[in-house]
């Protein structure tokens, strides 16, 4: 079991890194639309663009996926995400901060596919649920952790938004 663990760190690795910096902006977006003046109403419809791109994302992972294989499906939906935590940056329109919101619940979604489908792929059936829950800790402690980081810029400048993006950028490696 420890050979297969061990065989899957690129993987729990990329894991850890994209959801410390999605976990990041996640908490981050609604502080940063609070200091920014945005309405309670406009930093909840902002939070919901990311599960109405999620939910859309799942019509376009499979045949992603199947066109252009699971290592390209990642690096361009890693890239995508990171570059969607960058724009954030560019202005503070609400729209604009909506439609990126949906960006990057599109890019999650099919991350979370390639990722999961590579871990079905890997180990012999006896051993998936112990896979798993390695995985699910690994995701949750990094979702959990990565609240945290909100310290290191408590004034939310412009600090956490690049942190986020070289975490998600560092899942790429």
């Amino acid at each position: 079991m420890t050979k297969i663990i061990l065989n899957l760190t690129s993987l729990f690795s990329a894991t850890a890194l994209l959801l410390l910096g999605l976990g990041l902006v996640n908490t981050l977006v609604p502080l940063k639309g609070e200091a920014s003046g945005f309405s309670i109403e406009s930093i909840g419809l902002l939070m919901s663009g990311y599960f109405i791109g999620f939910f859309l994302g799942t019509f376009l992972a499979q045949p992603m996926v199947e066109r252009i294989g699971y290592i390209r499906s990642f690096a361009i939906c890693a890239a995508i995400l990171s570059a969607s935590v960058l724009f954030h940056l560019l202005t503070e329109g609400e729209l604009i901060w909506f439609l990126i919101r949906v960006i990057s619940g599109l890019s999650i979604v099919i991350l979370y596919t390639v990722l999961e489908s590579w871990l079905i792929g890997q180990p012999e059936s006896e051993h998936r649920g112990k896979i798993f829950a390695s995985y699910m800790c690994i995701n949750l402690g990094a979702l959990a952790f990565s609240q945290q980081l909100i310290q290191l810029d408590p004034q939310l400048k412009h600090t956490l938004f690049l942190i986020s993006a070289i975490l998600v950028g560092l899942s790429l490696i």
